[in-house]
């Protein structure tokens, strides 16, 4: 579950509210709870997207950073509401990670930047051996 006293940017499981705290130093008081509603916000999902692209596997670090400064460029071109978290690369294909207030968006990345989105899909929920502990 995400933090309930998020701000900005958050995952879809949290309500659709969000607190601020703040500090009020003329009036004595400590803080300040202040509910806010999520409209000035962009609520971001995670995505997977897998990637098929044939030799993938053998680029070069260099060809690497290009191809990150390439996404990078139009990540900063289409604002808040995309955001790439994490890429793995496997034979032929790569399996990025995510998070955007919704699917047409990373179409519209993958559009721009000329990288294939072969598949998408929302993530339902993140497994880890964090799990174990909570």
């Amino acid at each position: 579950m995400g933090n309930p006293l998020c701000v900005g940017p958050c995952r879809t499981q949290l309500p659709p509210f969000f607190v601020r705290i703040a500090a009020f130093p003329r009036t004595g008081e400590r803080f300040n709870i202040v509910p806010h509603l999520w409209e000035n916000y962009i609520m971001l999902k995670d995505y997977l997207i897998e990637r098929h692209i044939p030799g993938v596997e053998m680029l070069t670090p260099e060809q690497y950073a290009q191809v990150a400064a390439q996404s990078n460029a139009v990540l900063d071109q289409l604002g808040a509401g995309i955001r790439w978290v994490s890429s793995l690369i496997a034979k032929d294909t790569t399996f990025c990670h995510y998070q955007a207030q919704d699917e047409e968006i990373i179409r519209e990345h993958a559009r721009i930047s000329g990288f294939p989105a072969t598949k998408i899909s929302l993530v339902s929920n993140i497994l880890s051996p964090k799990t174990a502990a909570s």
